[in-house]
């Protein structure tokens, strides 16, 4: 005696109903998984790590650290020149002195230039090297 499985067969009704009730299943996980990676990413945002510094600090703390070394070399030149043996000695110090005023400048200029561009901040160094 031989057995027959028979399988029932589903209408047209009833597999549509499965196959739409599986992509309302699906859009749902979906949005739950993007509600959750989205709150997970905000977190990551919000959560700074304290290693680093804000744009603003740096850009700030930069200018302060380039102003007081022209300043220490403004004034051992200045130094230079009042105790300057030779005249040529003189002159290479007031040609040196020259070119750190233009630098600033220049570097200010280039500064407002770049900002003007829509850039928050920037910052420019020219050097002799």
């Amino acid at each position: 005696m031989k057995m027959k499985t028979e399988r029932k067969k589903l209408s047209p009704n009833k597999k549509k109903a499965i196959v739409l009730v599986s992509m309302v299943l699906l859009l749902a996980a979906t949005g739950v998984l993007n509600y959750f990676i989205n709150v997970n990413l905000q977190k990551q945002e919000d959560a700074v790590p304290t290693g680093l510094v804000s744009q603003p600090v740096f850009f700030d703390d930069f200018r302060d650290v380039r102003s007081v070394t022209r300043e220490t070399e403004l004034e051992e030149l200045d130094n230079i020149i009042a105790t300057a043996a030779t005249a040529e000695t003189v002159a290479q110090a007031e040609a040196q002195k020259l070119h750190i005023t233009m630098a600033r400048e220049t570097e200010f200029m280039l500064e407002s230039l770049i900002k003007a561009r829509g850039f928050d901040d920037a910052v420019v160094t020219i050097s002799q090297e």
